[in-house]
């Protein structure tokens, strides 16, 4: 999201613009680019690109931080906690743990920002208790709020992977549309289990939704 003290504008991962919900708008002045969700008709702030006219992007990890918790936000904007010391590491992963949450995002603290999902190797690790990926809903169930989904395989195939229920304050998708899923874990040529749905992605395309995503469930041999 970006706000240049007259305008506020948010964008998606691939850089196409989004429209933001009015309260979040309201809740943010001054002149600073941020990286965040928008979860319902809240932002979560995760890092400060910029501030006052000044680039972020190259300082570290502490310093943006501390740029950021300087912003004034209203209610609808609300900075991601952070933990430094081990103990309030282990603290903070056993409470997201225990609140079933998706996961939590480690960062060298004198990193650069990176952009995009945080992945092993680099300076940023991205840890979920949940795996998610983003399916095709392939049916809607007749005279119930669940939507069957389906993947593209390796040779361009579609693999049927199960359903997922609609949350009653969601609305439902349409066939083809793109979705985004939490699920444990996924059989090898079956469906996902324990499957929870999250939102449509207006913001990916097919070569998002491949079976490359799954994680599945170890096999063991007795």
């Amino acid at each position: 999201m970006e706000s240049n003290g007259s305008q506020i504008i948010g964008f998606n991962k691939k850089g196409q613009q989004v429209p933001l919900p009015d309260l979040i708008v309201k809740s943010i002045e001054g002149v600073c680019t941020l990286d965040g969700e928008i979860i319902g008709e809240k932002l979560y702030v995760f890092d400060t690109l910029s501030f006052n006219g000044e680039d972020f992007r190259g300082r570290t990890c502490v310093e943006r931080l501390s740029a950021l918790h300087t912003i004034k936000f209203g209610k609808a904007i609300e900075v991601v906690k952070t933990a430094s010391s081990r103990e309030e590491k282990q603290k903070m992963y056993d409470d997201l743990l225990k609140n079933n949450a998706e996961g939590i995002v480690f960062k060298l603290k004198n990193s650069p920002y990176t952009s995009g999902r945080p992945n092993s190797g680099g300076s940023q690790l991205k840890h979920k208790f949940y795996a998610e990926a983003t399916f095709i809903v392939k049916d809607l169930t007749k005279g119930k709020r669940s939507v069957g989904l389906e993947l593209i395989g390796e040779n361009g195939e579609r693999v049927s992977v199960g359903k997922v229920t609609i949350p009653s304050n969601k609305e439902v998708p349409s066939k083809g549309d793109l979705v985004e899923v939490r699920y444990l874990y996924a059989f090898k040529g079956g469906a996902i289990f324990q499957s929870t749905y999250k939102e449509k992605r207006n913001d990916s395309d097919l070569t998002d939704a491949t079976t490359k995503q799954l994680k599945y469930k170890a096999e063991v041999e007795v």
